[in-house]
């Protein structure tokens, strides 16, 4: 399953640095898969799931609903809450979920 999240948070990191998502090729690349059929087999799952949505047969139509995009820690200090960043906005996490 790890494998799958590396998809998931590349195609995100990938598509906001570039604004069009990665091949499977440099999915593949990138998270350490050297076949396409691979990569192509963990997109089908994810699509299955509702991880991501793609058009078959055509080329770089990845997406990935805003729902399950993984926010990034920014900070974590022991005993600290932590700070996310999500969708370029700056959030505590502790007991409540404010934007700072």
């Amino acid at each position: 399953m790890k494998k799958r999240e590396a998809i998931i948070d590349y195609i995100v990191d990938y598509s906001a640095k570039n604004h069009f998502p990665p091949t499977n090729r440099e999915i593949g690349k990138a998270v350490g898969l050297r076949s396409p059929a691979t990569v192509s087999g963990h997109l089908h799952r994810l699509r299955k799931g509702g991880r991501i949505n793609f058009i078959d047969k055509e080329s770089r139509t990845l997406t990935v609903p805003d729902e399950v995009r993984v926010v990034k820690i920014v900070d974590f200090k022991n005993g600290q809450p932590y700070v996310i960043e999500l969708e370029g906005k700056k959030y505590v996490l502790d007991n409540e979920y404010r934007e700072i």
